[in-house]
C-alpha cells in the first residue's frame, strides 16, 4: 500500500492527502482535533495564553472518541483514541480524599458490577479488533501507533476511587503559581459523576490570589485546566448524583 502524502493548497484552507482517496487520514486528524475541545466551564485568571492540549486533555479526548466509536461502530474514532493513548504513560498515585454525603435511604450501595474505566492498553486492543477486517484502517492504526512509539510519552498521575450514590470526594491539590494544572475525571461510563475545581489561595494561605469556582464539568469524562497567579492549592470535588455506585479515575499532569 502506498504511503499517503499530506499537502497544503492555497493559503492553508484546503488540505488533501495524495494516496488517501477515502480521506481516512484527514478524518483521523479531524477526530483528533475535535476530541480535544473541552466542554468544562473554565474560569482562568490567565486565559489570554492557553497552552496546547496536554496529557490530561488527550486522555479525556481518547475516552470520548472510544465511547463514540464503540457506540457507532466507527473504526476511525477508535483509531484516533488509540493514537492519543499510545503517547501517554500512567503513574498510579495514592490520594486520600475527604468523603462527604451519604446515600439516600433505600439506595442500593452494593459494589457496581460495571467494569471500571477502560485501561490504555485495552483501548488500543479494542481499536485493533474493530478494524482488523479492513486492510486500510488496520494499516492506518499500525502507522499511527508506530508514530506514537517514536515520540516521548506524556506522563499522567492517576488515582482510582469509588463513590456511592449521594457521596462526594474532595481532593486538595497543590498548584505552582503561573503553571497550568490539568485535572481530569474518567468514569466507568454509567453514572452522573461531576467535577468541580475551586481556588483556595487567599482563603487558607493568606494570599491575594484566586478563590471560588475555577472550573465546572457536570459529567464525565471531563477535563479542567487552571492557572493561579501565585502558588497555592485547589479543592477538587468529584460528586456522584446518580442512583448507583461508580468507580472513577482522577488524573493530573
Amino acid at each position: 500500500m502506498p504511503i499517503p502524502r499530506l499537502s497544503l493548497a492555497g493559503s492553508g484552507t484546503c488540505c488533501h492527502s495524495a494516496g488517501d482517496p477515502n480521506g481516512n487520514i484527514m478524518r483521523l486528524v479531524a477526530f483528533l482535533c475535535l476530541s480535544l475541545a473541552l466542554p468544562a466551564l473554565t474560569i482562568s485568571a490567565r486565559a489570554d495564553d492557553l497552552p496546547p492540549p496536554g496529557a490530561v486533555d488527550r486522555l479525556i479526548g481518547a475516552h470520548r472518541l472510544m465511547a463514540m466509536g464503540m457506540a457507532t461502530r466507527d473504526g476511525l474514532s477508535q483509531i484516533a483514541a488509540a493514537r492519543l493513548v499510545a503517547g501517554l504513560e500512567v503513574q498510579r498515585v495514592g490520594r486520600q480524599p475527604e468523603l462527604a454525603g451519604t446515600a439516600p435511604p433505600g439506595t442500593d450501595t452494593a459494589p457496581d458490577a460495571r467494569p471500571g474505566p477502560m485501561e490504555l492498553d485495552a483501548m488500543i486492543e479494542t481499536a485493533r479488533h474493530a478494524v482488523e477486517a479492513d486492510e486500510s484502517l488496520s494499516w492506518l492504526l499500525q502507522s499511527s501507533l508506530a508514530g506514537a512509539e517514536a515520540l516521548p510519552k506524556a506522563v499522567l498521575r492517576q488515582s482510582d476511587a469509588v463513590l456511592e450514590p449521594g457521596q462526594s470526594h474532595e481532593y486538595r491539590l497543590p498548584v505552582d503559581g503561573g503553571a497550568a494544572l490539568e485535572i481530569g475525571l474518567v468514569g466507568d461510563g454509567g453514572g452522573a459523576l461531576s467535577l468541580s475545581v475551586k481556588g483556595e489561595v487567599g482563603k487558607r494561605e493568606g494570599g491575594t490570589g484566586e478563590t471560588g469556582l475555577l472550573c465546572l464539568a457536570p459529567e464525565a469524562p471531563a477535563a479542567c485546566r487552571v492557572t493561579l497567579s501565585e502558588s497555592g492549592f485547589v479543592a477538587v470535588t468529584i460528586g456522584n448524583a446518580g442512583p448507583e455506585t461508580h468507580s472513577y479515575w482522577l488524573v493530573t499532569n
